[in-house]
């Protein structure tokens, strides 16, 4: 079976006309590396040093050795990848010839922030400290991977149902809402990045990430875009909880981790803490049309989509109301664009997943 998510790294590298120069020579650590962005990651990575030849090596951290062994299989002889067993909220470490860190390790399901809070907000803030201190210790640039959910919800603009929100916004969230485990600790974690910047030095920047998609999402991976794969792959029916209308970006978790690439490799010219966002403007559809695109991905007619309107499991959903979509005027200014459409993306993920379910 192709790796597809190799493939995309190679993809992603050919459009990137002028490689990597920043990167020359540099050591590239990232954690989380077993994961969708994390994988993704690793393979631009090592797609760049294919292509353009840009002599990095990968440090790829995860808390399981196997999981890394699996994830990283078809790189199992390459000398440039390092598999590194570690896990930065319980002691871990970054390697100490790593020049560039990529902080990706987060619990991002809503089955975890509903099951246990309390380890969500331990492995994201315990992380982010030890790995900031380490990042400070090494003189690393840093990367934190963080999401769109730390905007919570943004005020409406003259009552628009609709709203793009670039990355000056500032919106609500409720500490005594269970759900904001993720978001609050997410919210922290950039505050210590900007807090180290300013007492220590750090050199570091803020990544955060539209809903994503792509090949590598896991099996215990509840986000709705995950379970739709599932159900469609599987000949399940195909069911939303909801009426669907709830309309976001969804971002190919290759160019998502393109994005982080560019960001980490345009670092030097920065001498603050920048945050950058990260989305696909032209993948904007509601939840139904993303079910309905599904289907047809995985070879099946829209029309079998079940709207099982009741009472949803309010773990599903994140707090911001009607479209909230990111700008990404930032991010695109320094060389950016997505690779992948939505239809191309869509049905590499069901190609994935139909290897995974044969296996």
């Amino acid at each position: 079976m192709t790796d597809l998510i190799r493939d995309d790294g190679l993809t992603i590298a050919r459009a990137w006309h002028d490689g990597a120069p920043e990167l020359d020579g540099a050591g590239v650590a990232v954690s989380g590396a077993s994961g969708l962005i994390g994988r993704h990651v690793v393979a631009v990575l090592l797609g760049l040093a294919d292509v353009h030849g840009t002599p990095t090596t990968v440090f790829a951290l995860g808390r399981n050795r196997a999981k890394l062994e699996a994830a990283f299989a078809t790189w199992r002889d390459d000398p440039r990848l390092r598999l590194v067993e570690a896990d930065l909220a319980d002691g871990g470490s970054w390697p100490p010839t790593a020049t560039h860190l990529i902080q990706a390790a987060s619990p991002a399901t809503p089955g975890a922030f509903a099951d246990d809070p309390v380890g969500v907000i331990r492995a994201n803030v315990l992380a982010t400290l030890r790995g900031v201190d380490q990042a400070v210790a090494l003189g690393a640039r840093y990367c934190y991977i963080s999401s769109m959910e730390v905007y919570g919800a943004v005020p409406r603009q003259g009552g628009a149902a609709d709203q793009e929100i670039d990355e000056r916004a500032v919106g609500l969230l409720d500490p005594l809402d269970v759900r904001s485990a993720y978001p609050e600790s997410k919210r922290l974690c950039e505050a210590l990045v900007v807090a180290a910047a300013r007492q220590h030095g750090l050199r570091g920047d803020i990544v955060r990430l539209s809903h994503t998609y792509g090949p590598g999402m896991g099996e215990g991976d509840d986000r709705v875009q995950a379970e739709l794969v599932r159900q469609a792959v599987r000949g399940e029916p195909v069911v939303l909880k909801s009426d669907g209308a709830l309309r976001r970006h969804y971002t190919y978790a290759a160019d998502a981790a393109a994005a982080i690439v560019r960001i980490l490799a345009t670092s030097g010219a920065r001498t603050a803490p920048a945050a950058f966002n990260v989305a696909d403007s032209d993948a904007r559809v509601s939840i139904k049309q993303l079910a309905e695109l599904v289907l047809t991905a995985a070879g099946r007619s829209p029309g079998e989509l079940v709207v099982a309107v009741g009472t949803p499991d309010a773990r599903l959903w994140s707090k911001a109301p009607g479209a909230v979509y990111l700008a990404t005027t930032k991010l695109r200014a320094l060389g950016w664009a997505p690779v992948f459409s939505l239809n191309d993306g869509m049905a590499r993920t069901v190609e994935y997943a139909r290897g995974q379910v044969a296996r």
